[in-house]
């Protein structure tokens, strides 16, 4: 397939290695960028900052009660419960990215909240700026000094009278057999680094180190990282790893990596409880909720009633309507069905073995086409922001020529007028 000459020939492919994915028909960045306006780009971040504070809430409302019943009920598994239940972080989710669909009536609604483990950071806060100054020859604002905010805000307060008595060690650890996973979590141990070589005279004592999943050392008074020229303690661990599969992760006394955070023997990030927010069931709880008591005050139900995709465990909600079928935990797509109003699947996935399923509106959304090396292709967008500390950043758009949007789909650069 012939290359076409585009933007994407300036994007470093150090940063993003996955740009021309032997996976891929076509290279992963489409050619064509997404124009929005700075009125719409800040109307989707409004709405992803309300909805992330109205679900950090709830989540937080829904552990700190000490009720077990509810958290047992859509949670994969309840191992993981008493650890939701004694995690005290500041933040339910540092580092987040909220999915929407785009109604035909112009309304964004959230249909995933990944709280857990979001991809897409060099995509949203490098790629988009590459595309910026391209096709609108304006640079973009500051795009790192958000995305580390969890990190700086940690130096800050908690760490702040650390760094200079023993030092600091912060680690970010992916599994490098999977590039995706790697190449986000390098940005972001780069973007963090670059910020303390710039501070160096607060920060001297501040080491910023990557990690492989699998040389990660669980003992029983924290975790350890041996990066060559020794074994050292991690004050701060980053790990783009879900956490419904951290949990098997234990010291030789049985001590898990989410039961030594919650010991404050390390901080996560993201902390243990964001798998609670990541968890579908709780749109679900939150549509239950807005339409059947006074739990949220009026500007809050609003925002779930038009904002947050209709979402219920009983599946007998949609009789009559188009709808999904999705697994509580499921990532980019995977063992998602279309139900369609007679009852019949329009399209059915492998069932999801090993978590609880929910069911949700369809969202019918406009069709688009986008340019690629393989020529125009049509399809469907989702939109995406980040919301880093409960607030908005970057945005993140991708294209499907599918109803569901899976890990076939492309990215496509956001270019604010």
């Amino acid at each position: 397939m012939l290359k076409k000459s585009s933007w994407i020939d300036l994007l470093d492919e150090k940063i993003i290695p996955y740009i021309d994915a032997p996976d891929y028909e076509t290279r992963y960045p489409v050619l064509s960028p997404l124009y929005i306006s700075k009125s719409e780009k800040e109307k989707l971040q409004y709405i992803a900052r309300e909805v992330c504070a109205v679900m950090a809430k709830l989540a937080e409302d829904v552990r700190s009660k000490g009720n077990v019943m509810p958290i047992d009920i859509i949670n994969m598994t309840p191992k993981l419960t008493p650890f939701i239940l004694d995690d005290d972080s500041k933040y339910v989710t540092n580092i987040a990215r909220l999915d929407f669909v785009k109604d035909k009536n112009g309304i964004y609604k959230v249909v995933e909240i990944n709280a857990d483990t979001p991809c897409a950071m060099p995509e949203a806060f490098y790629g988009n700026a590459v595309a910026q100054k391209y096709f609108a020859g304006s640079e973009d604002d500051g795009f790192d000094a958000e995305l580390i905010e969890p990190f700086t805000d940690l130096l800050k307060t908690t760490l702040k009278g650390k760094i200079n008595f023993s030092g600091v060690n912060i680690t970010l650890a992916a599994n490098d057999a999977y590039a995706e996973d790697w190449a986000n979590m390098m940005y972001l141990k780069n973007a963090l680094e670059d910020y303390i070589k710039a501070h160096f005279d607060d920060y001297e004592f501040v080491n910023v180190r990557a990690a492989r999943l699998i040389d990660l050392i669980v003992k029983d008074d924290g975790v350890y990282h041996s990066d060559g020229s020794g074994e050292y303690k991690i004050d701060v661990l980053y790990r783009l790893h879900p956490l419904e599969l951290l949990m098997d992760d234990e010291s030789d006394d049985g001590y898990p990596v989410m039961d030594l955070a919650n010991m404050h023997k390390v901080i996560l990030v993201n902390p243990v409880k964001a798998i609670l927010m990541q968890n579908k069931a709780m749109m679900a709880i939150a549509h239950y909720l807005a339409g059947s008591t006074g739990y949220f005050d009026g500007a809050a139900k609003q925002i779930v009633r038009t904002n947050i995709a209709e979402t219920s465990m009983d599946a007998k909600d949609f009789a009559g309507r188009k709808f999904l079928k999705k697994p509580i935990f499921g990532r980019e797509g995977c063992n998602i069905s279309i139900i369609e109003p007679d009852g019949t699947f329009s399209y059915e996935a492998e069932e999801a073995d090993d978590c609880a399923d929910i069911y949700q509106e369809f969202i019918d959304s406009d069709l688009v086409s986008v340019e690629t090396d393989d020529g125009r292709w049509e399809g469907k967008f989702t939109y995406s922001c980040f919301v880093i500390n409960g607030k908005p950043s970057k945005l993140f758009v991708r294209f499907s020529p599918y109803d569901i949007t899976g890990i076939e789909a492309l990215f496509v650069p956001v270019v604010v007028k």
